[in-house]
């Protein structure tokens, strides 16, 4: 994508058809169903709300309602509609790829012909995958390669991966979302992914969930539990001063 003069929106879901079919009956978020979307209609908002560009991406579930090479054939075909919508509107449109997670080796090859073949601006995942948050070591070679290359990588979330959650009735992104931002992050600290990967270009969506309120108490890590000091960086609050 050109960069523009003005607002750019880096949190910016596209719903292609083919996608909305794939997924079918199958809820997007439990409890909310996907609105009908067209670019016209994205740039419309854009326009009113002043918004010189926007980075399009896929939101919850991406492709982990498939397996396999079902996953990956739709996650390429997600990736290769975005790029001809930033082809038709270059000062408009930016696009985060969507990978084939959890499967890292397929989802590694979907990165290099996202970023390589068709040019877009970095990759967008999931907060969990299963029962792995993102500093998970499985996906640490992912992340590794995208921070090699300088790519952003835009983190939404999804569901948590708890099915036992208290809900009090009320759609998980209503609020759980937030959570599981938090939770993702906490992994990510906690693990070193951070540490290892000072590089890597992390952007939180919805401001980083309940990140901003909580960061303080992160640094008492050692403190609550002892088992953490090899795990918790010297600088908390600076670590995590470079998710975005």
């Amino acid at each position: 994508m050109s960069a523009p003069a003005g607002l750019i929106d880096v949190h910016h879901h596209a719903i292609p058809p083919f996608y909305a079919d794939a997924l079918g009956d199958r809820k997007a978020i439990p409890g909310v169903d996907y609105p009908t979307w067209t670019p016209e209609q994205s740039l419309e908002v854009m326009d009113a709300h002043g918004i010189a560009a926007a980075v399009l991406s896929v939101t919850a579930p991406g492709v982990t309602f498939l397996d396999g090479p079902d996953a990956s054939k739709l996650a390429r075909r997600v990736n290769e509609y975005f790029a001809e919508l930033v082809r038709e509107h270059p000062t408009r449109f930016g696009a985060f790829a969507i990978l084939p997670l959890p499967d890292v080796t397929a989802a590694r090859e979907e990165l290099r012909y996202a970023l390589d073949v068709l040019g877009l601006d970095g990759v967008g995942v999931l907060t969990s995958y299963g029962h792995r948050y993102l500093g998970d070591p499985e996906f640490e070679p992912l992340f590794a390669e995208i921070a090699e290359r300088g790519a952003a990588v835009h983190v939404h979330p999804a569901a948590p991966p708890s099915r036992d959650l208290a809900t009090f009735d009320l759609p998980v992104s209503l609020y759980e979302f937030t959570f599981e931002t938090t939770r993702t992050a906490a992994s990510l600290l906690f693990n070193g992914v951070l540490d290892r990967l000072p590089d890597l270009k992390m952007i939180l969506s919805h401001a980083g969930g309940t990140l901003p309120f909580l960061a303080r108490r992160l640094t008492y890590g050692t403190t609550i539990g002892a088992y953490l000091e090899d795990r918790a960086p010297k600088d908390v609050i600076g670590t995590l001063g470079r998710l975005h």
